[in-house]
């Protein structure tokens, strides 16, 4: 899961699609994530394969927001970039893209997570009205009554930048 969320953040044309995707759903009052379903460890191995299939046309600098797991700093507190690889969806592998990956994407309404998933709920407090950044999430299918589940947050500009926010001081005031 961690391995599909990292390749999907470098694909932003789709990235910016999914940005509108939620946006267009945030404005109508719904508050909730971009998730991706998969029903068992196969396909999501599959969408893994194609996206690395795809050419990697370029290597961009890519800084989380602080306190994100991947978040790194020097020992004077500058940030440091992590090496996003920029694929580019070339003509041979678009279906298999769009048929393994695009239509296993929902809108996921808030509501529907939020007893079962409390770490993401506090997601959501943490991100509040920020029109900058939402939530992916990731759910695979373990057995028929169980699943597992995993997030992040991915950025409009691809990178967190403060003017984003929230920034570092507001996430405790928030998460209080």
């Amino acid at each position: 899961m961690v391995e599909f969320i990292w390749l999907l953040r470098g694909v932003i044309d789709y990235c910016e699609d999914l940005h509108d995707e939620w946006l267009h759903w945030k404005r109508k009052g719904q508050k909730g994530s971009i998730e991706f379903f998969f029903d068992g460890p196969e396909p999501l191995f599959e969408a893994v394969r194609i996206i690395q299939a795809l050419p990697v046309v370029e290597r961009i600098p890519f800084y989380p927001i602080p306190f994100a797991p991947t978040y790194t700093e020097e020992p004077d507190g500058t940030p440091i970039a992590q090496k996003l690889p920029l694929p580019d969806i070339t003509d041979e592998l678009e279906v298999s893209f769009q048929t393994v990956i695009d239509k296993r994407m929902v809108f996921r309404d808030k509501r529907s997570t939020d007893t079962q998933r409390p770490n993401m709920e506090n997601l959501f407090k943490l991100l509040g009205n920020n029109e900058n950044m939402f939530i992916i999430s990731v759910s695979v299918l373990i057995k028929p009554d169980q699943s597992t589940h995993m997030y992040d947050i991915f950025y409009k500009r691809v990178s967190w930048f403060p003017e984003d926010g929230p920034n570092p001081e507001e996430i405790g005031k928030r998460n209080d």
